[in-house]
Order: C-alpha cells, then structure tokens, then sequence
C-alpha cells in the first residue's frame, strides 16, 4: 500500500496520441489578429480507486494535457483536458481547432 501512486509504471501509461502535442506551442488567431500563446504540457496521473491514509489502492497511470494559455492584454489562463473530453479535443486539435468557452 502506499500513500502515493508509484512512479514505476509510469511510462505504461503513455497516450501515443498526444505525441504531436507534447511539449508543444502555438500562436492563436481569431479574426485575423493574434489573441493567445498556448503551451501543451502532457501530465501523468492517476485516481486513487480505494482505501485511505496508507491503505490507498492507485489506478494506472495515464496521461492528460495541461493547456496554459497566455492572453496578448497580458491575462492567463490554464485547465487540464478532461479524460471523457481527450477524444474530442485530439479531434479538434487535429483540425487546427481549439474549443475554449
């Protein structure tokens, strides 16, 4: 038991699919105009399945982008790609596209 996930098995959680995107930036263009600089940074996670304090069981681990995003008025923002929305994004960002309410 452990009370934090071990980091062992952590490259079995690879997404191959977030390659093209790893560790990766962009300039963001809205009517024309450059509006944001985006950075992609791919994180390794896991969720705890059972147990508290040392009686913790981990999941496997896997992987999620963290989005950070650099406004030109000088404002920042950044969230984490959620596992039920991964495959709609890879969509999107495949398409040159960017959902971002």
């Amino acid at each position: 038991m452990s009370w934090r996930p071990t980091f062992e098995n952590e490259s079995q959680g690879r997404d191959y699919r977030l390659d093209p995107y790893r560790e990766r930036a962009a300039i963001l263009i809205a009517d024309g105009e450059v509006t944001a600089t985006l950075s992609v940074r791919v994180e390794t996670w896991w969720t705890r399945r059972s147990g508290y304090l040392w009686w913790k069981r981990w999941s496997q681990p896997f992987e999620l982008p963290h989005g950070y995003m650099r406004f030109v008025d000088g404002s920042f923002d950044d969230w984490i790609v959620g596992e039920n929305e991964l495959d709609e994004d890879l969509k999107d960002w495949a398409r040159n596209k960017l959902r971002y309410i």
